[in-house]
Order: C-alpha cells, then sequence, then structure tokens
C-alpha cells in the first residue's frame, strides 16, 4: 500500500535514488559551472505571472482572465553571473495574443508598469506604459555575482463604453504571453569629476552573509511546507519565495518575512497550496523528479541586500 505521508531527504547530487513510495527525497544541484567572461545575465522567475525561458536571460510574463481595470504581476530575479560588471538593459523580445470568442487583443490595452524591487522600501521606477511601445530600458551596472529583483504589472486599461455595452467583456478568455529579455556589455560606472566634495559613506555599506541549509527528512506533503533553515552573520530580516512545475503549470509559493539575529537559524517555512500539493503528490507516484527554485534574500538594518538562488528536486525515495 502507498502510504499518505512523504518525507522529504537531503540528497547530494551524486547520490543514486531508487524510486519507492514513501518517502521524497530532496536533492541540491551539483556544483556551478565556472562563470562566463564578461557581464551575463541569468533571469529566475520567483512569483506570479511570470514562467522561465528556456534562455537564460529571459522571462515569459503571461496575462490572461482579465477584465478591464484589473491587474496581474508577477517578480523575477535578474542575476549576474559572468565574471565582470556589466551594463544591464532590459527589452521586450517578443510577444503573442490568443483571442478569446468576442475577437478582443490584450495586448493593444495592457498597460505594463516594471519596478526594480530590490531595495523593497524604495522601489525604482523602470518602466511604465503600453505594451506595443516598450523598448529597451537601461538599468544601470551590476557587478559578479550580485542580483536584482523586478516586479512586472500589466493592468487591462478600460475600453470604450460603446464597445463594452455592445460585448459585454470584449476580452475575456484572450491572454497575452510576452518574452522579456535582459541583456549587458562590459563596462564600469564613469567617474564622478568636479569641485564638489563627495558624500561621506554610509556607516554600513557590507551586505549580510547568508548561509541556508534544509533539514535532511520533511513531512512535506502533510504539512504543505518545505523548511528552510537560514542563517545570517549580522541581523537580517529574512524572506524566502519558491516556484516549481508539477504538472506543466507553474505554482508559486512564499514565506511571511522573519528577522534573526546574529548568527541565529531562523526557519522559513515555504508554504505551498492544495493544487501544488496534489500536483508534487501526482508526479512522485508517476515516478517523476519535481524540480523547486527557491530564492532568500536576506535584508540588514543598512538596507544592503543579499540574495541566494538554490534548485532543488523533489523525488521518490525509499
Amino acid at each position: 500500500m502507498l502510504s499518505h505521508r512523504f518525507i522529504a531527504r537531503v540528497l547530494t547530487a551524486v547520490a543514486v535514488v531508487v524510486p519507492v513510495t514513501v518517502a521524497v527525497a530532496l536533492a541540491s544541484t551539483g556544483e556551478a559551472d565556472p562563470p562566463a567572461p564578461g557581464p551575463v545575465p541569468r533571469a529566475e522567475a520567483m512569483e506570479g505571472a511570470f514562467s522561465n525561458s528556456s534562455r537564460a536571460g529571459e522571462a515569459v510574463f503571461r496575462a490572461s482572465g482579465l477584465k478591464p481595470g484589473a491587474t496581474t504581476d508577477g517578480t523575477v530575479l535578474v542575476t549576474n553571473e559572468g565574471t565582470s560588471r556589466g551594463l544591464f538593459w532590459l527589452s521586450r523580445t517578443g510577444f503573442s495574443d490568443r483571442q478569446g470568442p468576442a475577437g478582443g487583443t490584450l495586448s493593444e490595452r495592457l498597460q505594463v508598469t516594471v519596478l526594480d524591487v530590490t531595495a523593497r522600501d524604495a522601489p525604482m521606477l523602470v518602466y511604465t506604459g503600453g505594451l506595443t511601445e516598450m523598448g529597451a530600458r537601461p538599468l544601470g551596472f551590476v557587478a559578479p555575482g550580485r542580483s536584482r529583483i523586478y516586479s512586472v504589472a500589466a493592468t487591462l486599461l478600460p475600453d470604450t463604453v460603446s464597445r463594452v455595452s455592445a460585448a459585454g467583456n470584449p476580452y475575456e478568455g484572450s491572454s497575452t504571453t510576452i518574452s522579456l529579455g535582459w541583456g549587458a556589455i562590459a563596462g564600469e560606472p564613469p567617474a564622478v569629476r568636479g569641485t564638489a566634495r563627495p558624500r561621506a559613506p554610509k556607516a554600513d555599506e557590507r551586505a549580510p552573509r547568508l548561509r541556508l541549509a534544509f533539514p535532511p527528512r520533511q513531512r512535506l506533503l502533510d504539512a504543505g511546507r518545505l523548511v528552510v533553515n537560514a542563517r545570517c552573520d549580522q541581523a537580517c530580516r529574512l524572506h524566502a519565495a519558491g516556484s516549481l512545475r508539477a504538472d506543466g503549470a507553474p505554482r508559486s509559493a512564499a514565506t511571511a518575512a522573519r528577522h534573526a539575529k546574529p548568527g541565529q537559524v531562523a526557519a522559513l517555512r515555504v508554504t505551498f497550496g492544495p493544487a501544488a500539493r496534489q500536483a508534487i503528490r501526482e508526479a512522485l507516484l508517476g515516478g517523476r523528479s519535481v524540480p523547486v527554485r527557491l530564492a532568500v534574500r536576506a535584508r540588514d538594518r543598512a538596507g544592503n541586500e543579499t540574495v541566494t538562488t538554490r534548485k532543488i528536486w523533489l523525488r521518490p525515495s525509499h
């Protein structure tokens, strides 16, 4: 008989997993490849309407089921995985429409807003305007190994009164898929010249060092959550988000923020909803592994941030 209690276990990348029916093995990926020369953007879908693309520097945003005035949004993590600092930019690399029964085309009425939310208390506007008018937007310089987080929101603008009254919601059943790409060229910020006295540096400019660990055995499907132990070398505020694809559809999960003292281990509980748990259960019973992407953010009192990402696998195990 199949047990209804599934247990997560951390495995190394070289471990051999024998699929059985009573446990879930949780394995981190192996060592990363050597960094590519120059600046190399990599985009990772975090939450909401985003999903990952087959291209490293691209993410896919999907808007569907919108009524006039409604908004859908999502967040994406962009990391410089290269060896040098570079000037990053964002561009719309393509989009496609699927018309609904009434013939409405979402892209004609979508208002897109892109924010840099790396510093949550001080978001910076990257772009706001129509989807079809969206061109390349500069994002500033990003050092190797550093990440930025972007929020994208798409709002369906109200249509004309005559069209709405004649056809109800002409966009019902319509959807738009948008491909967003991040590019970079090598370079350094220009030196600031002048006679003005330079500003005094911040008292604290060092981002917290963040370490992650996964408890070796977890009741993932029973409890509905995945526990990640996080520790900073200074007082910090922690937040985690996760995403997975178990049944062909993107599923997201997140945690509430937690505060931790220097060196204190904080247990972050990444909670998955009933639909995600059911998709995981069906995949595991079918002998399929389930990849989960996690992004953990640590922020100190001075506003310095560190974002660490992990890809783990849920696997059947004995």
